[in-house]
């Protein structure tokens, strides 16, 4: 049997409490989510340490060591979705609802990784309204060990010497297939075991060399690899490329703590210390709370919850993750407290997985039982379902023998004409493109929608989003080969131009250190210079006002609660967002060739601009427009097609019903 040793324990509580206090959206912690690596490192020792030691007494089997697994995970896991599903039914609004109750199916399957994988972004506003969305990383550790102690069996028995060998080469493939897929396949590497799979293997690899070394304690190494991880934890952010090279720090970190900081190392006096140990202890039942707790919280605000309402929820989430581990998880874990036999206990696990299946499927089925909210907030959620034909298809990054493939789903304005323009842009240009396409056929003119997601039309400029900076600049140049091979006369640009405001792309746009407004002129001339060598006409599409909440679930929500909310936004936050692109598009249009076609203008008026028409609301998220805004915005866009500014003057203002 394997020695105790309490260092662990609080090196799982430096693990756990900065993946809390990072999704109860704590800026200080922006790199908490490493916790999550340096539990897979944990694991990885813990399991492996425990099948050499089962090994080398001659008593491991398959059926004990998946009874232990099941043991350790199952019983805190199901008791969390069971009292977390008529909670859910309660406050969650009915596409959030037919969501949770497909990703309780992919939990109790353990295949929730892929599910949020082919959901959303794990870093996306959006993510933190998933209840469930923590489980990915133990469906990461659940397929591993599907795979690893069957392998490990053979290979310890037959290669015991090259076993370690072994190891470090499959997890520098592991590592390698991570770093690459950290560049262009963010969502995949994130969430998919085999970019996972090096973490725990480096925790396997360190169980392997203390089976084979006896390692002393090292105050140096073990500090170096606190600091490691700390530096990570307050270093890293939401757009830190992970898992990847950068992800090299907190496991070699937890690496060197496991080999070195035990016994009489100040580290492991430090991790040792009677709170952490106690955190780490309940660590496992604290993950589980914790992000259920905080979108819950989320969903019942129309607003983000404050910093003392998300600390007492981090609180709440450790009052819960004590009395489950004191009533649920270490009686199950103790098969005599537990009273259950394997066969038993596989049989209960068995039914208590088809039953939360059947919620699940229920809720599925059941499309979220829209008819328990008020009519008039279903009117408002309508605005979700109301996006436009361009959006998905025509803003990832299609080429041109792409876009001719799609036919003319990536065509706009007149069917019959030969194509005379190009839109081109990030998302917002997909969500203006049938507004566009109707202005466009009231010219009679035609042309064609490129672009990639949160990708600016801008030569040379980085992306806003984690992954785009790395397929930007090739997809940049390209466009001016496309534009070329289509022989197009006008190119409309545009784009969600406040990012470029924001600090994160400009650490990502110039390594130079230029910052502001300069670190875009450059991008900015190049793309118009470009255009104009080749007599291309320019029009600048100016930005719009948005918001950082969804507005029609927040319209919603006001009507269900029976709170007031109102969606404007201050005319002067607006225009201090956009500050930098208005003010390089000042001065460039107005130039040769090139127009600017103000759109916050249709928006804003007096003190505030504009974000519903009742409960009608212009964008069908925080910041795309719904089909409608963009087909009613046709008459101002149209200017990009000869129409004068009085003629869209004369149209109707998006502050009236119509």
């Amino acid at each position: 049997m394997l020695s105790y040793r309490s260092e662990i324990d609080g090196l799982r509580a430096i693990a756990v409490l900065p993946v809390i206090l990072f999704h109860a959206g704590f800026a200080y912690f922006g790199g908490g989510f490493v916790g999550v690596d340096i539990f897979f490192v944990i694991s990885g020792f813990l399991i492996t340490s425990i099948i050499i030691s089962d090994l080398e007494k001659g008593k491991f089997t398959v059926a004990d060591f998946y009874e232990r697994r099941i043991r350790r995970i199952i019983p805190a896991l199901f008791f969390v979705i069971l009292c977390s599903t008529p909670v859910a039914f309660m406050v969650l609004l009915p596409a959030s609802l037919k969501e949770f109750s497909e990703s309780i199916t992919s939990v109790i399957l353990f295949v929730s990784n892929v599910f949020f994988w082919m959901k959303s972004d794990y870093f996306a506003e959006s993510s933190n309204l998933k209840p469930l969305l923590h489980t990915w990383s133990l469906a990461v550790e659940e397929q591993y060990y599907v795979i690893f102690p069957l392998v490990f069996l053979v290979v310890w028995t037959r290669w015991r010497h090259a076993s370690i060998y072994i190891a470090m080469c499959v997890a520098s493939c592991s590592l390698l297939l991570a770093e690459w897929g950290s560049h262009d396949h963010v969502a995949g590497t994130f969430f998919l075991a085999p970019s996972r799979a090096w973490e725990l293997l480096a925790g396997a690899v360190c169980a392997m060399l203390c089976c084979e070394h006896k390692f002393r304690p090292s105050n140096t190494l073990s500090l170096i690899g606190l600091m490691a991880i700390c530096i990570s934890i307050f270093s890293y952010n939401e757009y830190t490329r992970t898992p990847s090279l950068y992800t090299l720090i907190p496991v070699i970190g937890t690496c060197l703590i496991l080999l070195y900081g035990r016994e009489e190392a100040m580290v492991a006096r430090i991790l040792s210390m009677r709170p952490l140990v106690g955190i780490g202890l309940i660590s496992y039942s604290a993950y589980l709370w914790h992000q259920p707790l905080f979108a819950f919280a989320r969903a019942l605000s129309i607003e983000a919850p404050s910093s003392s309402v998300m600390i007492a929820l981090s609180l709440l989430s450790m009052a819960l993750a004590y009395l489950t581990w004191r009533f649920i998880e270490r009686p199950f874990r103790r098969q005599k407290e537990a009273k259950l036999a394997r066969s038993a206990l596989f049989a209960a696990a068995a039914a208590s997985a088809t039953g939360l299946g059947l919620l699940g499927l229920v809720g599925y089925f059941g499309d979220g039982f829209p008819a328990r909210l008020p009519p008039t907030a279903l009117a408002a959620l309508a605005a979700t379902t109301d996006s436009g034909a361009y959006r998905n298809e025509c803003i990832d990054g299609p080429s041109l023998d792409r876009m001719l493939k799609l036919g003319d789903k990536c065509r706009l304005g007149a069917p019959d004409a030969k194509p005379e323009f190009v839109l081109w842009g990030d998302s917002i240009a997909g969500a203006l493109a049938d507004g566009v396409d109707l202005a466009a056929r009231r010219a009679k003119q035609a042309g064609v929608i490129f672009g990639l997601h949160a990708c600016p039309p801008l030569l040379g400029a980085g992306g806003w989003g984690r992954g785009s900076a790395g397929r930007c600049p090739n997809f940049q140049s390209g466009m001016m080969d496309t534009i070329d091979r289509l022989g197009v006369r006008k190119v409309i640009l545009a784009a969600s131009w406040q990012a470029l405001g924001k600090d994160f792309y400009i650490k990502s746009v110039r390594a130079d250190g230029e910052t502001g407004e300069e670190a875009f002129a450059e991008p900015l001339m190049r793309t118009i210079a470009e255009l104009k060598k080749r007599n291309i006409n320019i029009v600048l599409i100016g930005p719009y006002p948005d918001s950082d909440i969804s507005i029609p679930e927040s319209i919603a929500k006001s009507i269900i609660f029976k709170k007031e909310f109102v969606a404007t936004l201050p005319e002067s936050e607006f225009m201090r967002k956009n500050a930098v692109a208005l003010s390089l598009f000042s001065r460039e249009y107005g130039k040769e060739n090139v127009q600017f076609i103000d759109l916050g203008a249709r928006f804003c008026g007096g003190e505030y601009c504009r974000l519903s028409s009742g409960i009608r609301s212009f964008f069908f998220d925080n910041g795309h427009l719904t089909l409608t805004t963009s087909l009613a915005l046709s008459d101002i866009l149209g200017q990009a097609f000869g129409a004068t500014k009085q003629e869209a003057a004369t149209a109707p203002r998006y502050t009236e019903d119509r």
